[in-house]
């Protein structure tokens, strides 16, 4: 009987320090607006920043069509902006990419892709900056200047 609820802990905890993989299909694909707006609150309440919901704009160049929500600290400037493009063929969206401070944008990452770890784990560890599947690269975070970084999905 200890065996088996020593094994039964085991797994369980496992279990509860697993990827989000409800949240990591919502960024593969989502089809409303309201999927990709609860998707985007998620990422800006995981920030270190108190931040709140500035506005959404559509974008469109020759190549893509993209939805851009922006959130702010201060009611004026964008802290934080999350961008989903159109995939036409399949009627839905997916999600881009994220700017901001990496202590707003690393506790979505970490939660969501690697929950075992800690954002101060994961700033000094390349590996863990970026999420294979398969050894293939699905998405990363990464430094684009000083306290301006990106999680983006790579293809």
């Amino acid at each position: 009987m200890r065996k088996i609820l020593l094994l039964l802990s085991f797994f369980l905890s496992f279990a509860i320090k697993a990827q989000d993989l409800t949240t990591i299909n919502k960024l593969e694909k989502s089809y409303t607006i309201d999927e990709m707006r609860a998707l985007s609150d998620k990422i800006s309440k995981s920030a270190n920043t108190k931040l709140n919901f500035l506005n959404i704009e559509n974008e469109k160049s020759p190549t893509e069509k993209l939805i851009v929500f922006q959130y702010t600290a201060d009611g004026k400037n964008n802290d934080l902006t999350i961008m989903f493009a159109a995939n036409e063929a399949e009627g839905a969206y997916y999600f881009k990419n994220a700017f901001g401070k990496y202590s707003d944008l690393a506790g979505f990452y970490v939660s969501t892709f690697y929950p075992t770890s800690s954002q101060d784990i994961v700033f000094n560890n390349f590996k863990l900056q970026e999420y294979r599947v398969n050894k293939d690269l699905r998405y990363k975070i990464s430094e684009l200047e000083p306290d301006n970084w990106t999680i983006e999905k790579t293809y």
